[in-house]
């Protein structure tokens, strides 16, 4: 996990989301995991979750984390073969 992915995880943790949402509770997970262990390696579909909630909430999120979303775009939805 990236120094990004994790200020972004953070701020996804920390920002108003729908109670009981799911992605709110993924969020929560994952970090769990990472405060666990100290590392923690994404899977493919993690990350890609991860920076698509983040573009998702971008208005809800910190300025300093909005900006690290300047530069990443949004990964496209895992294609079904």
């Amino acid at each position: 996990m990236t120094v990004e992915e994790r200020r972004l995880l953070t701020a996804l943790v920390n920002c108003r989301l729908p109670r009981r949402s799911p992605h709110k509770g993924l969020c929560v997970e994952i970090l769990k995991a990472v405060t666990k262990s100290g590392r923690y390696r994404l899977t493919g579909e993690q990350r890609a979750t991860l920076w698509r909630l983040g573009h998702y909430y971008r208005a809800r999120l910190p300025e300093d984390v909005q900006y690290i979303l300047n530069y990443r775009t949004v990964p496209s939805h895992k294609s079904e073969h």
